[in-house]
């Protein structure tokens, strides 16, 4: 009787299947990790950021034209001493109580009352972060809070979300600080009719910023209204991929307090045309944070960002060109001197500088005069 013997495969055979497949996926991994990266960005622009265009297309609407800044909404909860300054006790402790969705967390969220009617509910202060950093986040910010930063009489709820299992994500998108300033028009005609705002006082605003004046001045017609951000407010960002702040590779921080010194959790010192900026920049002016962690954070789209503009368009912006074109995060007539563009920690990027230079008309006194 025949034993037929079993075909089988020798080792080289078998050496040669593992190299062919560790071949392919050599090939196909980074096209995978591409293509996980193209979608991610895709929900960002389309899901997260065209949400948010349309919600602040029904906020100017309802709002006599006003875009969302901190002297729209946050001023409703200001407080004001007997010699009429800022009793930033009182005014935060304004904010602190405030539990509507739609009510800004910190004097600077425009982000609260663009979405904050689609949430469920109110709740606390903390709870509203959570919700907001983590359910309108970019799907491609994967970093989580592991410390909080600046003090707040609700502390302690922040500290118990933090420690839990749900936690803060890291802030995904933040509004060029330039939209908050410069008001000129009577207290008494800002007011928002849908939400009856109080009146703001004549005699100080509620964004004050010594680094943004050293750095640019707007013109004195802009008082934040959509019809006074520019020429073309298809051109001028509202809100970019951003993040605040990295201090080491592994110490991401969340600014809690619900007046914020200079920019607090929602917004940048100028935008990504801004060397000092501690998110973008390369030679941030404060707080010692990381440069490498929160421009790499902040651009992590391959390099570049996702922007919404004022006309509800969002766009993908290489980085060069987000780095460069200042012209994209400040009012049109904002005019920036020889003086202000030459302070460290201020000037501008090397692609800021390069696109000044390409544009700026040589007979301009102001320095240059943004578009």
């Amino acid at each position: 009787m025949r034993t037929r013997l079993t075909a089988g495969f020798t080792l080289i055979e078998l050496l040669v299947v593992v190299a062919i497949i560790g071949l392919l996926l050599g090939i196909l991994l980074p096209s995978l990790g591409s293509a996980r990266e193209t979608a991610r960005r895709t929900v960002c622009q389309g899901s997260r950021l065209r949400s948010m265009g349309q919600g602040h297309a029904g906020y100017q609407a309802d709002n006599r034209e006003f875009i969302v800044t901190a002297n729209t909404t946050g001023s409703r909860f200001l407080v004001k001493d007997s010699s009429g300054e800022i009793d930033r006790a009182r005014t935060a402790r304004n904010i602190e109580l405030a539990t509507d969705p739609s009510d800004p967390i910190v004097y600077r969220d425009w982000l609260s009352p663009l979405v904050g009617e689609g949430l469920s509910n109110g709740g606390s202060r903390a709870q509203r972060m959570s919700i907001l950093l983590n359910e309108f986040g970019c799907p491609s910010q994967t970093w989580s809070v592991n410390d909080l930063a600046g003090s707040a009489g609700d502390e302690a709820e922040f500290e118990r979300i933090n420690e839990g299992p749900v936690g803060f994500r890291a802030v995904s998108y933040l509004m060029p600080n330039a939209w908050n300033h410069r008001f000129s028009e009577s207290p008494t005609a800002i007011l928002a009719a849908r939400r009856g705002l109080a009146a703001l006082p004549s005699d100080r605003w509620f964004v004050t910023d010594s680094n943004f004046y050293a750095k640019a001045t707007p013109p004195v017609t802009y008082n934040g209204k959509i019809t006074q951000v520019g020429l073309q407010p298809s051109e001028k960002v509202y809100v970019a991929d951003g993040t605040r702040y990295f201090t080491t590779r592994d110490n991401l921080t969340l600014f809690i307090s619900p007046i914020a010194n200079l920019y607090g959790a929602f917004t940048s010192n100028g935008g990504p045309n801004c060397d000092g900026s501690t998110s973008y920049g390369s030679n941030p002016f404060s707080g010692n944070p990381n440069e490498i962690f929160n421009r790499d954070n902040s651009m992590r789209h391959s390099g570049s960002i996702n922007a919404l503009f004022f006309d509800g368009s969002v766009r993908y912006l290489q980085r060069d060109d987000a780095l460069g074109n200042v012209d994209y995060y400040f009012p049109t007539g904002t005019t920036m001197s020889q003086r202000q563009l030459g302070q460290d920690g201020l000037r501008p990027t090397i692609e800021a500088q390069a696109f000044i230079g390409a544009n700026r008309d040589p007979d301009d006194p102001n320095g240059y005069t943004v578009r």
